[in-house]
């Protein structure tokens, strides 16, 4: 589905005709109409009185035929649809929403002369559905947006607009650079090593079949900016070589949406972008599997359209660098796609200078050492990083060179002891239930990070202390959630350097063949380097033999947590008992855990605010009744083995919405109001029967 706006230049009425001579914008294409006027026969319309006749001529005459562009539309509707948004003389535009390719001339041309208007000259650029709208309400008014709009998707097919997905959703439109222009803006970005390559195949030669998909992308950035003019950059090669259709692409941020708004109009939304691409774009995110954020069932759901419609959709995923759980979500629902990784890379001490450099001479600054102050040659840098040095740089340059009345004026000091931790991230394990000891040591850190500016202030030496940590918990007690979120808080509180969480387990870090576990242990570290290491299930990685593989991956995890003593945080996490053997068994480990954090079981009426909080997500109330029967439930199961706190609040409301769903079925349709669809009571919950089956039964007399 394509969408343009249409400005009509010169055109006609009766023996009068009219040539608008404004400057038309770069992104209007210009078409000349195929109609042609006869000097001796027309007479050109030169002065405000005369146009001003002729607005009035032409106003009356498109009243009285304004049924025919209906029945015109109604016609045309399975191809496209056509509307007039402003009748002015120095301002005939039209807007055009079209299924299929379609010959302007003659269109133009079929609409106007409804109206007894003859087209000569007009442009037309592409536009997104945002502006669309726009456009239809300077004919229609803002009432439109509500129901008019609504009435021409749903004659179009579509059902969907901008308006479903709210603050999750987005589009733009592309310029149609040419091949020289996208070469060099990818030159500028932090992914040109592989954005290069993949231009190189893209420029290789047009397609046989056009506006067709043998592979979809999937881009690893860390900053946000790079992201989007990777995907731009590469969006401008492949319409050039009608490998896409459309300018238009839209773009969905799938941690804004809740779960229940994707399901219901993502096979719409897929459709409303035949032809063209949608970018799906995952930031960092705190996808808890025991209780809470789904963005990563968000992304398997946007994962299983893109292969459905993989012929007619370009799908570019973008992802967190090193997000190893949204690449294995990929790869699960995307079998038999071919994905192209474009990833941005790191900088070391030349290449972070020249980076610099550019970002600088783009906004046309003069260049001192200052820039490269903070530069050290034996490390590596994202783009990230060199985005908040150079901002500082520059911060400093305007006072000094532009505004040197605010030279002596302080910038604003971290925040002071009294303060309470800030960020998103720290107000998110707030609203978390339970984990009072997670919490308690979390803000320890955050004080003591704090308190260092006034350490320094009195000559007292301020390092950090090492913050590796061991979570000790049962399963489901969120001890992997706390680990995502420690990574934001503590980058949001400027403890760590980078925003990085590695997630690993023993299938990461051990190797099947002598000599290669201590490789891959040493690129976790790297792959973490600036931010946290997360290791679930450590005591996994110690072996029944000594001497072993395992012994090999802990020696060299001493050692590294040794040499990136302030440059990784190390968190291994696993059940408590595990854990105290694992840790007593190996002496170097013990002596470098600064934290023993432990995550305790849930009581009954934790476990009966989880549920509530869940049943809320997908748009459900739990009565009174019902929340007495599920603390039974609760009570009767705590303790057995088989028991998993908050995975087994999901799995309880999980069980009730299928027990509601039979019951609700058996009522009669004049029993069923939307408080019975969303309320979930004492009937639909039930202690779930394999649970109680499994518990120890002796054997014997």
């Amino acid at each position: 589905m394509k969408f343009y706006e249409v400005k009509v230049l010169s055109y006609s009425i009766g023996n009068r005709y009219y040539v608008d001579e404004f400057d038309v914008d770069a992104n209007f294409e210009f078409i000349k109409a195929t109609a042609k006027l006869k000097d001796n026969e027309y007479v050109k319309i030169d002065n405000a009185e005369d146009a001003e006749k002729l607005n009035r001529e032409l106003q009356s005459s498109v009243r009285k035929q304004t049924y025919k562009e209906q029945t015109y539309n109604e016609n045309h509707k399975n191809e496209y649809m056509i509307y007039y948004t402003s009748l002015e003389t120095e301002s005939l535009t039209l807007c055009v929403a079209a299924k299929i390719d379609i010959d302007f001339n003659k269109v133009i041309r079929e609409y106007l002369n409804i109206f007894g208007v003859k087209v000569l000259s007009f442009v037309l650029k592409e536009i997104t559905i945002r502006e669309l709208c726009s456009c239809l309400e300077n004919r229609f008014g803002s009432m439109y947006r509500s129901s008019g709009l609504d009435a021409i998707v749903n004659q179009l097919g579509l059902g969907f607009h901008y308006s479903r997905f709210k603050d999750g959703y987005g589009e733009n439109t592309i310029n149609g650079d040419k091949k020289q222009q996208v070469y060099k803006a990818a030159k500028e970005l932090a992914t040109y090593k592989n954005l290069r390559e993949e231009l190189d195949r893209v420029y290789a030669s047009k397609p046989i079949i056009k506006n067709s998909h043998p592979v979809h992308y999937v881009l690893y950035t860390q900053n946000r900016d790079v992201r989007r003019e990777t995907y731009r950059t590469l969006l401008e090669a492949l319409y050039h070589q009608e490998r896409i259709e459309n300018k238009r692409y839209c773009y969905v941020d799938i941690n804004a949406i809740t779960v229940s708004t994707i399901k219901n109009r993502i096979d719409d939304f897929y459709k409303s972008n035949f032809g063209g691409c949608i970018v799906v774009r995952l930031d960092q995110y705190d996808d808890d599997d025991e209780f809470g954020f789904p963005a990563t069932d968000s992304l398997e759901i946007f994962a299983k359209y893109a292969k459905l419609y993989q012929h007619n959709v370009l799908t570019i995923f973008c992802l967190p660098m090193y997000d190893e759980i949204a690449k294995n979500i990929l790869e699960q629902n995307l079998g038999g796609i071919t994905l192209v990784e474009i990833k941005e890379s790191t900088f070391d001490y030349n290449s972070s200078k020249q980076y610099l450099s550019r970002l600088a001479k783009k906004e046309k600054f003069n260049i001192d050492k200052t820039l490269y102050l903070k530069l050290e040659k034996d490390k590596e840098y994202t783009a990230e990083d060199l985005s908040v040095y150079y901002q500082e740089w520059k911060n400093k340059v305007l006072k000094k060179d532009c505004y040197p009345q605010y030279e002596q004026v302080q910038a604003i000091e971290e925040k002071t002891r009294k303060e309470a931790p800030s960020g998103e991230a720290y107000a998110e394990l707030e609203r978390l239930i339970g984990l009072d000891s997670a919490k308690k040591t979390i803000k320890q850190i955050i004080s003591y990070g704090k308190m260092r500016n006034f350490y320094r202030g009195f000559d007292i030496k301020a390092e950090m202390p090492a913050l590796n940590m061991a979570f000790l918990g049962n399963p489901g007690t969120a001890k992997t959630t706390v680990a995502r979120l420690l990574g934001k808080i503590l980058y949001e509180n400027g403890i760590i350097e980078k925003n990085i969480v590695v997630e690993t387990g023993r299938g990461d870090l051990i190797a099947k063949y002598v000599g290669q576990t201590a490789p891959l242990v040493q690129s976790a570290y790297k792959k973490a380097e600036g931010g946290i290491l997360f290791i679930d299930e450590a005591y996994s990685l110690v072996d029944d033999r000594r001497g072993m593989y395992g012994d090999e991956a802990i020696n060299t995890i001493v050692q590294e947590m040794e040499n990136r003593r302030n440059s990784v945080i190390t968190i291994f996490a696993g059940y408590p008992k595990e854990m105290k053997e694992f840790i007593a068994r190996n002496p170097g480990l013990k002596s470098r855990i600064g934290f023993i954090v432990n995550f305790d079981d849930y009581s009954e009426d934790e476990l009966c605010e989880i549920s509530m909080l869940i049943a809320k997500d997908q748009g459900l109330t739990i009565n009174a009744s019902g929340l007495t029967k599920l603390k039974e439930i609760y009570k009767g199961i705590k303790g057995e083995d088989c028991f998993g706190n908050g995975r087994y609040a999901r799995t309880m409301i999980e069980q009730a919405r299928m027990r509601q769903a039979q019951r609700i079925t058996a009522l009669n349709p004049d029993e069923i109001n939307k408080e019975v669809v969303t309320t979930l009571i004492d009937e639909d919950f039930e202690s779930n029967v394999e649970l109680e089956s499994a518990k120890k039964v002796k054997i014997g007399f």
